[in-house]
C-alpha cells in the first residue's frame, strides 16, 4: 500500500449539477471525502483505503497498471 491521502471529491457546486466520483476498485459513488493515491497525473481514487489494497492485489496483477 502507498502513502494516500484524503481530499474531497464529488461535491457539486450547484444544487443541480452532477459530478458523480466513483471508487476505482468497487465502483462505490463517493459523496464527499475520497482517498487518493498516487501522482496527480495519474491518480486512483478509492472510497476507503481498504479498495486501494483490494485494487492493488486484485485488480493490478490481473489487468496491470502502474503500482505507483
Amino acid at each position: 500500500m502507498t502513502a494516500g491521502r484524503w481530499a474531497p471529491r464529488g461535491v457539486a457546486r450547484r444544487p443541480l449539477e452532477n459530478r458523480s466520483v466513483h471508487c476505482d476498485a468497487c465502483g462505490r459513488v463517493i459523496p464527499h471525502r475520497a482517498w487518493v493515491v498516487g501522482p496527480r497525473s495519474d491518480e486512483r481514487v478509492f472510497c476507503e483505503p481498504e479498495c486501494e489494497r483490494l485494487f492493488e492485489a486484485h485488480v493490478l496483477p490481473r489487468h496491470g497498471g502502474r503500482p505507483w
